[in-house]
C-alpha cells in the first residue's frame, strides 16, 4: 500500500501539555517523587505519641440444676487506653529522616532531569518531523518535474529529435523520483510515530482519531 495519512497535529505547546500528561518515563518519575514525600511522612509518623484503645464486653448467665434459669444475666464492660513514646532508639529516627529528606531530593532531580528530556526529545522529534514533511513536498515538486521532463523527452524522441541515451536519462530520473517520494512518506510517517510514542499516544490513536 503506496498511500500513506497522516494526521493532523496541534501546535508544539498543546502537544507539550499531552506529552506532560502522558509520557510514561516523566509519570514514573513524579510517581516516584510521590511515594517519597509519603514515605517520610510515615517516617515521621515515628516522632508522636501511639495511643492504643482496647475494649472488650463479656455476657454470662447461669442456670440451676432444677433447670430454672437466672432473669438477670452477668454482663461486663471493659476499655483500656495505652500511650506509648519513644524517648530515644539510638539516633535511628534522626538518620532517617536525613535519608527521608535526600531521597526527596533524587527524586525532586530526577523529575525535572526527566523534564527537561522530555522538552529537548518533543522539540528534536518535533523538527524531524517538520522537516521530514518539507522534503515529502519537495519530492512531491521534484516528481512533478520528472513526469513533465519526461513527457517532453519521450515526445522529442518520438519526433527524433533526442537519442535513446537522453530518451533513458528522463526515465531513470522519473524511476528516482518515484522512489524517492515514497521513502520521503514513510520517512515522515515514522517521524510522526516517533512523536505520538514521545507525546504517549503511540498505543491510543490512529489515523481516524483526532489528538
Amino acid at each position: 500500500d503506496t498511500e500513506v495519512e497522516f494526521l493532523d497535529l496541534p501546535r508544539q505547546d498543546t502537544l507539550k501539555t499531552i506529552a506532560f500528561n502522558n509520557n510514561a518515563d516523566y509519570l514514573a518519575t513524579q510517581k516516584n517523587l510521590k511515594l517519597a514525600r509519603i514515605n517520610k511522612d510515615i517516617m515521621q509518623s515515628s516522632y508522636y505519641p501511639s495511643l492504643d484503645i482496647s475494649g472488650s464486653y463479656g455476657y454470662s448467665k447461669e442456670q440451676q440444676e432444677l433447670g430454672l434459669a437466672m432473669e438477670d444475666p452477668n454482663k461486663s464492660w471493659n476499655v483500656g487506653l495505652s500511650l506509648n513514646f519513644a524517648l530515644f532508639n539510638g539516633f535511628r529516627r534522626s538518620i532517617q529522616n536525613q535519608n527521608a529528606k535526600l531521597n526527596i531530593e533524587s527524586r525532586q532531580l530526577e523529575t525535572r532531569a526527566a523534564k527537561l528530556e522530555l522538552q529537548n526529545s518533543l522539540t528534536n522529534a518535533l523538527e524531524r518531523y517538520q522537516n521530514s514533511k518539507q522534503i515529502l513536498t519537495l519530492e512531491k515538486n521534484n516528481l512533478q518535474s520528472a513526469q513533465l521532463n519526461f513527457e517532453r523527452t519521450r515526445e522529442s524522441y518520438q519526433l527524433g529529435q533526442v537519442t535513446s541515451t537522453r530518451f533513458r536519462e528522463a526515465q531513470l530520473n522519473l524511476i528516482q523520483a518515484r522512489q524517492g517520494i515514497s521513502q520521503a512518506k514513510y520517512d515522515a510517517k515514522v517521524s510522526e510515530l516517533q512523536l505520538l510514542k514521545i507525546i504517549g499516544k503511540l498505543l491510543y490513536q490512529t489515523e481516524e482519531q483526532d489528538i
